[in-house]
C-alpha cells in the first residue's frame, strides 16, 4: 500500500458558501462530484470554477477527485484576500492544509490558490508563493502556481522570484465558457486535474509526467504562445528554458507543433 499523492488542496474564496458546512480557515473534505457540497459552496469566488476545471480533466471511469478545500474570507482588495490566504502561520489560511491530516484523515499533496499567486509588489515575490514552500515541505506536497498571463517578460520576471522545487509555475491562463460568455480563469486547477488523471491512469503511482497532455473544458489559452519542437528561439521554448510550464495550441499538419488537435 502506498500513500495517496493525488489529494488536491484548494484554497480560495467562496462568498456564497454555507458557513456551517464550509467554515472559514477550516479544511473540509469533498469529492469533486459531490452535488450537495458543491451546491453548498455556492457559485461565486474562485473555488467553484476551480473545481469544475479539475473535474473536466478526469480520465476514463474516473468520477471524482479527492479535494480538501480551505475557504478564506474575500477581502475588500486582492491584497487583503492574499493576506487571508497566507494566514497567520498558526491556524488560518494555508495552515488549514496542515490541519487536514489530523482533522480529516487525508493529506493534500497537490495544492493551488488560483487567482492569487501572480500579483507582486515591485520586485518582491508574491506572498502566497513565498509561503507555499514551507507548507509543501511539511506535507511532501507540490503547488501549481499561476504566472501573470500577460507577456513573456512578465512571466520570466515572476518566475525569477520562485526558488522552491516544490512550486510548479505555469503560464498563461485559460479561456472558458461561462454561460454564453467567454471568461479568463487561472490554469492551475486544470494542471492539477491532469495530475490527478495521470496518477489514476498509472494505478495511483505519481511517477509519470504530466507534460504534453490535453487540457479539457477550455476554449483556448488566454494568449497565444509561439512554439516549435525544433526552434529554440520561440517564446514557448524560451519559457520552458526558464522552467515555466506552458499551455500551447496544437496545429494540424504542422510537424513542429506539439500536438495536432486544439
Amino acid at each position: 500500500v502506498w500513500s495517496d499523492m493525488s489529494v488536491v488542496g484548494l484554497i480560495g474564496t467562496a462568498p456564497g458558501a454555507d458557513p456551517a458546512l464550509f467554515p472559514a480557515n477550516t479544511p473540509v473534505f469533498l469529492y469533486s462530484d459531490d452535488i450537495a457540497k458543491r451546491t453548498a459552496l455556492g457559485t461565486t469566488g474562485t473555488m467553484p470554477a476551480a473545481l469544475s476545471l479539475i473535474n473536466a480533466q478526469l480520465g476514463e471511469i474516473q468520477v471524482a477527485a479527492k479535494v480538501v478545500v480551505v475557504r478564506v474570507a474575500e477581502g475588500d482588495t486582492v491584497d487583503e484576500t492574499i493576506a487571508n490566504i497566507v494566514g497567520d502561520g498558526i491556524s488560518t489560511g494555508l495552515e488549514g492544509f496542515i490541519q487536514a491530516g489530523p482533522i480529516l484523515g487525508v493529506i493534500p499533496r497537490l495544492l493551488c490558490a488560483p487567482g492569487f499567486t501572480s500579483q507582486r509588489s515591485g520586485a518582491n515575490a508574491n506572498a502566497v508563493c513565498a509561503a507555499l514552500p514551507s507548507i509543501c515541505n511539511r506535507l511532501l506536497a507540490h503547488a501549481i502556481v499561476d504566472g501573470p498571463a500577460t507577456t513573456e517578460q512578465a512571466a520570466i520576471d515572476w518566475r525569477e522570484t520562485l526558488s522552491s522545487t516544490r512550486l510548479i509555475p505555469v503560464d498563461p491562463a485559460v479561456r472558458i465558457m461561462a454561460g454564453t460568455d467567454v471568461t479568463v480563469v487561472p490554469l492551475s486547477p486544470a494542471v492539477i486535474g491532469i495530475g490527478v488523471r495521470r496518477d489514476h491512469e498509472k494505478q495511483g503511482r505519481p511517477f509519470h509526467s504530466w507534460a504534453n497532455q490535453p487540457v479539457q473544458g477550455i476554449v483556448g489559452p488566454s494568449r497565444p504562445i509561439n512554439f516549435s519542437l525544433t526552434d529554440g528561439a520561440t517564446e514557448g521554448q524560451r519559457l520552458l528554458s526558464h522552467n515555466l510550464g506552458v499551455l500551447l495550441r496544437g496545429e494540424m499538419g504542422v510537424e513542429t507543433a506539439i500536438a495536432s488537435g486544439g
